[in-house]
Formats: C-alpha cells, structure tokens, sequence
C-alpha cells in the first residue's frame, strides 16, 4: 500500500518515494553516473503527510525551504527550520512530518563515489565512518541560501550539477572538524533489532500483532522490544503499529471507493468502533468526514455502505 508521502518531485517530474522491505530508500539520481539525488518535497499538514521510518545508502543534506519539520535521527528528535541545514549519515534510521503548517523541504543525497579516491579518503570517510556521528545541524549562512534557493528548480544540466557538487564540498569543510568531536556512538546492535521489529510490523500490520509476536520477530523478550520503541520510535510497539494502520487506512479513504469497515478490517481493526475512535483521534475527523473533506470526488461508487 502507499502511505501518505510528501509529493516529491526530481528534476520537475513528481516520483513516487519507495523503500525496500529492510526499508531503505530507493532514490533517483541524476544521471546513471552521478550519484547524486536532488528533490523537492511539499508536506500537506491538512493530510498528516510524513516520511517514514527509513535509511539510506547515502549521505544526505536536507534545508526546510518554508514551514518547519519535525525530525526524528535513531533517538533524537528536533525541529528543522529554514535558517539549518540538516545532515545525517548514511545508515541512519531518520522520518519526518509537519509540526503545524505545510512545509517545503529540498534534499541532496550523493555517495563517496560522488568524489575522488583522495577525496573520499582524506575528507568522506572520516565522516561517514565515525561511530559517533549520526547526524548534524548546521547554521547557514546568507550566501549559502542563496545557491540553495537555485537549486529549487535545478536545471539538467552538467554545469548545474557541479554548482551543487561546489555547494557539497563546502558543506564537507564544515563538517569535517565534527569528525574530530567524542560522542555515544549509535548502538549498531540494538538498531538491527528494531529494524527487524519495524519491518515485521509494516508487512504483517492487517494480521492481529501483540508486542509477544513482534519481540520474537527480533528474538527478545516484551520488556526490550518495548524498551527500543520507545527510544527509536518515542512510542510504544503497539501505538506504532496502530499509528501505522491508521497511515494506511487513511490513504485507502482518499484513494479508493471501500467502505469505511471495510477498510478498517484490511488494515487489522477487527472493531470498527475503535477504529474510529482512533481515526479521530489521530486526524480530529471521522474516517466518512476526513474522506469527504480531502478528497476529489470518484464516483457513486464512493457512497459508504
């Protein structure tokens, strides 16, 4: 099913975000040999768009073009505004989503093999292959918004690339005395347990889950699986498998003609009274109201039984 993803467009054509079922994300470059990814993302508050848990092969640097979002990096949360540059390693588990208005977001993804050997030795991998550093935020300054603002609507072009490969290396100069910082590295071990407990639940959310059957899923006990919900997610494993079902029904309400019940038992609600009781909850409307509130009309077909 397709969660309810910011609109994402590279290169001006809009592309569906795709994630794989150890959920990385799948990204487009812009040329089959250059690792590089520029895009743009438009979250609809009104629609609770947001990114899903995921990770990535590459480095990427994302700058809030308007609006404001709310972060989430393996255990830490913070708000991303116009005025920082959000960098995060590869490998790290991040998502975001609105804080209260619609945001405008533009993100740079690029690999080691963006750069030279030389490059990739001296500058690259003292960065990507410190332990301790998952992600950074880094103040901007006039001049850089302004190359930023230029790469909103990129022209396809090879000059044009290498004005955002320029931009990168700065970038890289500013963060390359970090590497140098002491910090708790991530805990590689606790993150390939809750990847496991994530990835069940979002191939097996429309069955009936308990935190017993996700904890086995990652060979532990409910004590631990609840334990790194809550520090990796900031919420309990069944108010995010929950939160999860309630993402997915959301999207079948404004994409396709099922009935409300119906499309409470597709996504693993055997009670349709708590299920919208928690629809409601979540998204401040009935599932029947947000439909006819957010949605394009489809047809008689869309009347609820």
């Amino acid at each position: 099913m397709i969660e309810s993803h910011p609109q994402s467009k590279n290169k001006g054509q809009a592309f569906a975000m795709s994630f794989t079922s150890e959920l990385r994300e799948n990204l487009p470059y812009l040329a089959h040999d250059l690792p590089l990814s520029v895009y743009t993302q438009e979250f609809v508050h009104a629609t609770s768009d947001m990114v899903p848990i995921h990770w990535h092969d590459e480095i990427q640097l994302t700058w809030v073009i308007s609006g404001a979002l709310e972060y989430r990096v393996n255990n830490k949360t913070f708000h991303l505004t116009p005025n920082t540059l959000l960098f995060v390693n590869p490998h790290q588990l991040h998502t975001s989503k609105t804080i209260d208005q619609d945001t405008h977001s533009l993100c740079l993804n690029f690999t080691n093999n963006l750069f030279i050997d030389y490059i990739q030795t001296h500058f690259i991998n003292p960065i990507t292959q410190n332990p301790s550093l998952a992600y950074a935020m880094l103040p901007l300054q006039p001049n850089q918004l302004k190359k930023l603002e230029t790469f909103i609507e990129l022209d396809d072009t090879p000059f044009h690339h290498l004005e955002v490969i320029n931009f990168i290396m700065e970038i890289i100069e500013q963060l390359y005395p970090l590497t140098k910082n002491e910090s708790k590295p991530v805990n590689k071990k606790e993150l390939a347990l809750f990847y496991a407990m994530i990835e069940y639940i979002h191939n097996h959310f429309h069955e009936q889950l308990t935190v017993t059957a996700i904890a086995k899923q990652a060979f532990t006990n409910k004590n631990r699986c609840t334990a790194l919900f809550n520090k990796y997610a900031s919420t309990s494993p069944i108010k995010y498998l929950n939160n999860y079902r309630l993402n997915q029904a959301k999207d079948l309400l404004l994409q396709t003609s099922q009935s409300v019940s119906d499309i409470s038992l597709a996504v693993g609600f055997n009670q349709l009274s708590h299920f919208i009781e928690l629809f409601r909850h979540n998204y401040g409307l009935s599932p029947l109201k947000y439909r006819t509130f957010h949605s394009k009309p489809i047809g008689d077909d869309a009347i609820e039984k």
